[in-house]
Order: C-alpha cells, then structure tokens, then sequence
C-alpha cells in the first residue's frame, strides 16, 4: 500500500500497487493533482483527448468521462494540443468526477451529455478507442478519418 486512504460514507479503501504509478486522485487529493498537472511537461503534438487517458496525469478518468470533460470544459476539442488546454481542464475534470461518484452513490448513472449521444461526432484514438465529442475537433492528425453523426446517415 502506498499510504493513501480514501474514505467515503460507506467504504475505506486504500491503494495499493495498482495506484503507484497513478496521480494523485483528483477528488480525494485534488490539491496534490492539481500540482502534479501544473508541473506535468506534455508533448506539443499530444491530444487533448490522448493526455486525458494518461493516468499519470488523469487517475480514474477513462473513455466516457473523457467525453464528458471535454464538454463540461466549453466543448474543449479532442485533438487540440493538449498542452494548451490542460489548465483550463482541471475545474470540469473535479466537476464531471464529482457528479460520477455522487450518481454512483446514490445507485444511479451520471448523466451523460455527449459519450454515445446520436449527434456526437466520432473519431478512433490511437489506442482503437472511439472519442466522443461536439463542437470542433481541434487541429492535430488524427490516426484514422471522422465519422458523421448518427443522425446525418441517409438510409
């Protein structure tokens, strides 16, 4: 165990080696995170949507919540240079991981705003995970070309 504890109404739990190589938890240790991701050095060709799978920068955010931050933070585009944007991320990432864990809590699912929505628009990452999002697209390459919107296919 590395030392940490987390503690909610109805369970403690500790991390263990899963976590060592993890952030800090950006809702149970959000001002050690918060430091972490200003200090973080990202490359300039790097997504915004790639770094927010990074879990040495991003602990416990996975594919719907990514889609789901880039939106809360006014529709942030996927595939802008991550190392623009990262400050501007952090208040919709505590935000958008504050309500999963609220909705969990309370035996329900956190209301999704893009991740799977008929008008999102799609593209495939670099790790074959599908990227859920509205608004521009930013402007570094994707590795494979956009898909339209469900709701624009003719049948």
């Amino acid at each position: 165990c590395d030392g940490r504890e987390r503690r909610g109404d109805a369970a403690i739990w500790h991390v263990g080696a899963f976590g060592a190589t993890r952030s800090p938890d950006p809702l149970w240790e959000e001002a050690a995170w918060r430091a972490r991701l200003a200090a973080a050095e990202v490359q300039a060709d790097t997504a915004v949507a790639e770094a927010l799978l990074d879990q040495t920068l991003f602990n416990g955010v996975g594919n719907y919540l990514r889609a789901e931050i880039l939106d809360a933070a006014d529709r942030t585009p996927p595939f802008a240079p991550a190392a623009d944007v990262l400050a501007d991320l952090r208040d919709a990432v505590v935000d958008v991981l504050r309500r999963a864990v609220v909705a969990t809590l309370a035996g329900k699912r956190l209301q999704l705003k893009v991740y799977r929505m008929r008008f999102a628009k799609t593209e495939i990452d670099a790790s074959g995970r599908q990227i859920w999002y509205r608004g521009r697209r930013g402007d570094l390459p994707s590795p494979t070309a956009i898909f339209e919107p469900w709701s624009r296919v003719q049948f």
